[in-house]
């Protein structure tokens, strides 16, 4: 999945219990671009909307995102929504839930390898559902939260000429807080932190 390096500004592509919580209408549109000038550099772009309703108690929240990284594209397009509770005289805890699909494209025969890899086949517009959930508390001071933004491990299957190869989506965890330090009257200090644990790659 992508690396969100500004991700206390795109929680909502990671956590669907963000959607609402500004309480007011939001759209925010990032592109991050690492290695520029090499090939295959990866380069994701996220555009994000998310609105609380009228009741205040729930958050509507729409993630789009395009991720490529060498030969593989992914672009997803995930519906958020989060039930939220008064859990203090300003603190709220969301309940958010995100569903929707991701079309993954691999252009792997067209990679150059020192000899011939049977595996090295595209994978073409291959149509992947998901959904994920995520817990956000949040106070004016300080916020915290957990999510796994896809829940399913979908398997990726390609023909080769001797046979099937599968790969599949792994499941990732994250963890994200963050703390409100005034400074002074007219400047504060927003440090934060974001954990991530996927299998088969360091925390």
């Amino acid at each position: 999945d992508p690396w969100y390096s500004q991700y206390m500004f795109n929680t909502l592509a990671v956590n669907p219990g963000y959607a609402g919580s500004a309480d007011v209408f939001t759209v925010m549109a990032l592109s991050r671009h690492q290695w520029v000038g090499f090939t295959g550099a990866p380069a994701t772009q996220t555009i994000l909307a998310h609105t609380p309703l009228p009741s205040k108690k729930m958050g509507l929240g729409l993630s789009i995102v395009n991720d490529k990284i060498g030969p593989t594209r992914q672009t997803g397009v995930y519906a958020d929504y989060a039930y939220r509770i008064r859990v203090g005289a300003d603190a709220k805890l969301s309940f958010g839930l995100k569903g929707g699909m991701n079309l993954y494209q691999a252009d792997l025969a067209n990679l150059t390898t020192v000899d011939p890899d049977a595996a090295n086949v595209n994978v073409k517009g291959t149509m992947l559902p998901n959904f994920g959930a995520g817990l956000y508390y949040h106070t004016p001071r300080y916020y915290a939260g957990i999510s796994v933004p896809k829940l399913l491990e979908n398997h990726i299957d390609a023909a080769t000429a001797s046979g099937v190869v599968t790969s599949s989506e792994v499941r990732h965890w994250f963890l994200i807080a963050g703390y409100v330090l005034d400074m002074n009257r007219g400047l504060k200090f927003k440090p934060s932190i974001m954990v991530r644990s996927v299998e088969g790659a360091p925390l």
